[in-house]
Formats: structure tokens, C-alpha cells, sequence
């Protein structure tokens, strides 16, 4: 054995040495490394995700019913989840599937089905996005998007409006922002002119330089008085606010009036029927109730049968052809 060691060659002592560290270290690691990463902040024993990991990242629930736009912010969120719990490609559809709920999870349900179990986890995460896609964004809302986008303009100083719509059209609808040059004149182009003349000049040469120089315009232009400030009537929608305000207004000054006249008709009719109990709805006076007119009145004549013009029993004023009493008041 000594004359073995004697004979050793410098390279096989080498890797001798070599090996012998590789496994201290990987032991230390095993031992003393409690996360993803080590002590010195490199990649040693990554955790697999699970399931329970990904629901911790609190990704969004899909009903189906939240239209375009809600399927975008579900698969962003579904997206931003995968890389925070470092999720493989093959679990992604497994995991993302499992906050699928109501009519949404029927489809995938049909789905699994038709295609399999094995085979529907087995997708794609790009491919799972087209078979949403086809089913919660049918060509007929898609073109209305695409007429949106098309029209698509910067109202008053409202520039985040702008701005976050812009972006949501621009990934529900790639081809419309594709290349990145037609996507920044297509932003540009829906600025207001106050500041759309500035961002041309300036020649951005991506999305984000081209965002960043809108927001800062329209801030002075706010400043400088040439763009209405966000917090006044000409945000998007507060036109309509202000004129269903004055309306709502003009009708309760109608409905207080017409209330009021209702009021004193009542009144005015609870005065000529007698007094009566506001509980009981009966008379509660002392005086008799009349055969000729029914109501109660004190005296035998009933002054409802009497004409106020001639001050006979009988007939009523507008048929009177008598002569008008002096001591008669109209």
C-alpha cells in the first residue's frame, strides 16, 4: 500500500484532492443551506414547486365571464406567479388550470376529456393561451377591439388612462403593435396635441422612452395651464357625471313640487271631508253626517247642495241663472 501512494502520479493525486473537496462541500451545503440559495448567494439546491407554492404567490382566479381584458391580467398574473416560484414548464398549465373556476373550469373540463389528461397537462403554456384565446375572445369582440385601438385618443390630461389602455390593446392585439416602431407611432398618434408634436420630435426609439417623455409633457402642460388639471370636469366620464348631477337635480326640484301640490290638495280635501283620525281613518267629531251630501256638518241645510251664486238649495252655481246675492262672496 505505502509503495502504491509512492508511485501516485501528480494528476491522479489531483483529482484525488478534487474529489475529496467536491463532496465536503456538497455535505456543508446539504447542511447548513436552508433555501434556494446558498451562503454565498449561489444556486445550490433549488426547491421544486408545488402546487401549494404557486397558490401561495396568490395568483388570480378565471370565471370566463371577466371578457378580454380580464383573461390578459389572469394570464400576466399567472405568468408573474411561474417566476417568482421558479415553476418548470411542464407544471405551468397543470398549476395554472387549478384556478380555473365556474363556466371556465367546464370548459377545461371538456377539454380534458376530449384531449386526455395526460395529454391536455401535457400542453404548452403558449399553446394552453390559444385555446383561451380562441374560446373567451371571439373574432367579433376582437374586431371591436381592434376598432378601439384604431380610435383609440387621449382624453384631457388623462395620460394613465391613456397609457394603460394603449398597453392592454397592444397585447390583446400583437399584430396591430408589431414591430415595436409601429406600436410608438400608434401611442403618439392618440396624444393630445398639446404634447403629441414634442414626443415626435424627440424621436423615441422604444415604447418605454416614448411613455416616459408623454408623462412628463403632460405634467408641465398641467402646470403651465394648457392642459386641464386630472382632478377637473374634462376626465373621461365626468362630462356625463356633470349632466346626469344637474338632471338628477332639476328632477328632485320637480318631484318636491309636484309633492307639495299633492300635499295641499290633500289637505285641502281633509279640511271640506271633516275631521278625521290620522290612526283610524274615521270621523272622530261631534257633528251628524249628512243624507244629501255625506259628510258631517252642523245645521239641517247642506250648504254642498246650496248655490254659491243665488243661495238656493238645489242646483250648483255654474247651472244658476239667478241673480247674484250682494252679501255672497264669489
Amino acid at each position: 500500500m505505502a509503495d502504491g501512494n509512492i508511485h501516485m502520479t501528480v494528476a491522479e493525486l489531483n483529482e484525488l484532492i478534487n474529489n475529496r473537496v467536491a463532496e465536503a462541500i456538497a455535505q456543508y451545503a446539504q447542511t447548513h443551506n436552508t433555501g434556494p440559495h446558498g451562503p454565498a448567494g449561489g444556486l445550490v439546491n433549488p426547491h421544486v414547486c408545488t402546487f401549494k407554492m404557486f397558490l401561495d404567490c396568490k395568483p388570480h382566479n378565471f370565471k370566463g365571464s371577466e371578457g378580454a381584458i380580464g383573461l390578459l391580467r389572469w394570464i400576466e398574473k399567472a405568468e408573474s406567479v411561474f417566476e417568482m416560484c421558479n415553476c418548470p414548464d411542464e407544471s405551468k398549465v397543470k398549476f395554472a388550470t387549478g384556478t380555473l373556476e365556474g363556466p371556465a373550469l367546464t370548459w377545461w373540463n371538456s377539454n380534458v376529456q376530449t384531449l386526455g389528461l395526460g395529454e391536455a397537462n401535457a400542453l404548452t403554456w403558449n399553446g394552453f393561451k390559444t385555446l383561451l384565446q380562441e374560446e373567451y375572445c371571439p373574432r367579433s369582440e376582437m374586431q371591436k377591439l381592434e376598432e378601439e385601438y384604431w380610435h383609440l385618443k387621449m382624453e384631457g390630461s388623462n395620460i394613465e388612462e391613456y397609457t394603460t389602455r394603449s398597453h392592454e390593446l397592444s397585447r390583446l392585439l400583437p399584430h396591430m403593435a408589431t414591430p415595436a416602431s409601429k406600436w410608438i407611432e400608434r401611442y403618439i398618434g392618440g396624444l393630445v396635441p398639446q404634447i403629441q408634436g414634442l414626443v415626435t420630435s424627440a424621436n423615441p426609439t422604444t415604447i418605454q422612452q416614448a411613455v416616459r417623455l408623454a408623462h412628463q409633457l403632460t405634467d408641465q402642460a398641467v402646470l403651465q395651464g394648457t392642459l386641464p388639471k386630472r382632478t377637473s370636469a374634462t376626465k373621461v366620464g365626468d362630462h356625463k357625471r356633470k349632466w346626469e348631477g344637474n338632471n338628477s337635480k332639476s328632477h328632485n326640484q320637480q318631484s318636491y313640487q309636484q309633492n307639495r301640490k299633492q300635499d295641499s290638495n290633500k289637505s285641502y280635501h281633509n279640511s271640506n271631508s271633516g275631521q278625521q283620525s290620522s290612526s283610524s281613518g274615521g270621523y272622530i267629531g261631534k257633528h251628524p253626517k249628512c243624507n244629501r251630501c255625506g259628510f258631517h256638518h252642523d245645521g239641517n241645510q247642506c250648504d254642498r247642495a246650496r248655490c254659491q251664486r243665488c243661495g238656493k238649495i238645489g242646483h250648483a252655481a255654474k247651472d244658476c241663472r239667478g241673480e247674484l246675492q250682494n252679501n255672497h262672496n264669489n
